[in-house]
């Protein structure tokens, strides 16, 4: 009984399930595999969110530069004069570019901003949005 309880530990030394340590082949060349492969997820993972939050602030100025174009046409439909145009624009998108193109009836203002991505060194995005608006009578 003793023999095949020896025989079982040896067993199980060799599986490298026990109590024996670098008795597998190749044990100590996997050691600190697991810590290697985790560093480089996690790497990927910061990557991947920082991607992810470039693009979101990238989409939140698009909306803000959307919304303070219609502000500016909205109020060079009424007449506003260029002065205010521009104010109210740069109001609700502070920092940006404002154009304004006058038709025969229409009138378009273009806000433009550039957007920094921070882990791409400075690089920037150029973020623009157009709204068109019928001059009301006066």
């Amino acid at each position: 009984m003793e023999r095949r309880h020896a025989r079982f530990l040896m067993d199980r030394r060799i599986a490298g399930r026990g109590g024996g340590r670098g008795i597998r082949p190749g044990f100590r060349r996997d050691r600190g595999m697991v810590t290697a492969e985790l560093a480089v997820g996690i790497m990927s993972v910061v990557v991947v969110l920082a991607m992810v939050l470039a693009a979101v602030g990238i989409g939140i100025a698009h909306v803000r530069t959307q919304e303070a174009a219609r502000a500016g046409a909205r109020a060079a439909a009424r007449g506003d004069s260029s002065g205010n145009i521009r104010s109210i624009a740069q109001k609700a998108m502070p920092g940006s570019r404002v154009k304004i193109s006058r038709g025969a009836d229409r009138v378009s203002v273009e806000v433009a901003i550039k957007v920094t991505v921070p882990f791409l060194r400075g690089a920037g995005v150029n973020v623009a949005a157009t709204s068109t608006a019928e001059e009301e009578p006066l």
